[in-house]
């Protein structure tokens, strides 16, 4: 068995970015599980850091300055090949020992080659939830209509809000080429209005984290949802065991009823004496199993005792022409007791 991506104290071991969410092709997303095994296996605090914005307006490139290197989410041109939606990379925290530092980048937003307005606020709802901080990126002024639409999800999940401006990071010929660029050849004031971004990040972004409360009561519904399914699982089956041994019993007999009703009340008792059924042995089940059985058996003899009293009226008729009479008492020994 292979070693966990991440362990307590370990760096890393991923090379570049995964897929974390993606577009299928009926239109809606889903969840890559290779980035869930990634995200199931940190066993450390998380710092998550999304950024959102349109395509080709330098996210990537701000992305992968966080992680450390000049390679790793698609830069330029090269987006046009990615799959629309979220990728994630998790790196070390350069600043925080022991912590994880979550990247993602929301790809191809805008872009109506890869789907419409609605995917697109779908993808950018789903970077805020998850992010501890999100970074919002956009070239030249920023659009009112979008600072509109995200105040409320601003105001409720970023108490905190810093701005930072960069200036053009390369000459117009260079820009599609960034990650091939040293810092030399990069724009002065934007190496250093990015380090001030970096720095920014790695000492005031928090864990993500969510509410104790939220997490305790999902944790302990889902338990008493898994155990009352495998507690009505079991009493079923074991009721069903139970019952199994009338069906093998003949009681269309003198006086069966009654010894019918005697063992069903053993069988009750059995049930109620056997352990570890959980939170669905009361009083309902039963009722579901051996009452509602034992209904249908009392319907069944009577039915048979109805018939019964009909064929013996018609025999003893006949063979005294008529002049005798036939009393309860000859055929109640067939019969069920009232009080029964």
């Amino acid at each position: 068995m292979s070693d966990p991506p991440f362990e307590k104290g370990n760096k890393t071991k991923m090379e570049g970015p995964v897929c974390l969410i993606e577009n299928t092709r009926f239109g809606g997303l889903q969840v890559n599980q290779k980035a869930l095994d990634i995200l199931s296996s940190i066993r450390q605090p998380v710092v998550v850091v999304s950024i959102v914005g349109v395509y080709r307006t330098g996210k990537s490139y701000l992305m992968n300055r966080l992680a450390g290197k000049t390679t790793g989410f698609s830069l330029g041109s090269t987006i046009q090949s990615e799959t629309k939606g979220i990728w994630m990379w998790c790196v070390p925290h350069p600043r925080k020992n022991d912590h994880t530092l979550v990247l993602l980048d929301t790809e191809g937003l805008g872009d109506v080659e890869k789907g419409d307005e609605k995917n697109d606020t779908w993808i950018f709802a789903l970077a805020i939830l998850l992010s501890s901080t999100l970074v919002y990126n956009s070239m030249g002024t920023i659009d009112n209509q979008a600072l509109m639409s995200l105040q409320n999800f601003i105001r409720m999940f970023f108490t905190a809000r810093k701005c930072f401006v960069f200036d053009q990071p390369a000459k117009k010929r260079n820009l599609n080429k960034l990650e091939t660029l040293s810092d030399a050849e990069l724009d002065a004031d934007f190496v250093k209005q990015s380090s001030e971004f970096c720095n920014y990040i790695y000492n005031d972004s928090k864990e993500k984290t969510i509410a104790g409360r939220e997490y305790i009561e999902k944790e302990y519904d889902g338990k008493c949802s898994e155990n009352a399914v495998q507690s009505q699982t079991h009493c079923a089956a074991l009721l069903q065991q139970l019952w199994s041994k009338l069906d093998h019993e003949s009681f269309m007999r003198p006086g069966g009823y009654t010894v019918y009703r005697i063992q069903v009340d053993s069988l009750i008792q059995t049930y109620k004496d056997t352990p570890g059924k959980g939170i669905k042995e009361q009083k309902a089940l039963l009722e579901e199993g051996f009452q509602e059985k034992a209904m249908m058996m009392m319907q069944e003899i009577n039915k048979i005792v109805s018939d019964v009293r009909a064929v013996v009226v018609d025999l003893f008729s006949c063979s005294h022409d008529g002049k005798g009479k036939l009393h309860d008492d000859d055929i109640d020994e067939y019969a069920p007791d009232e009080n029964e």
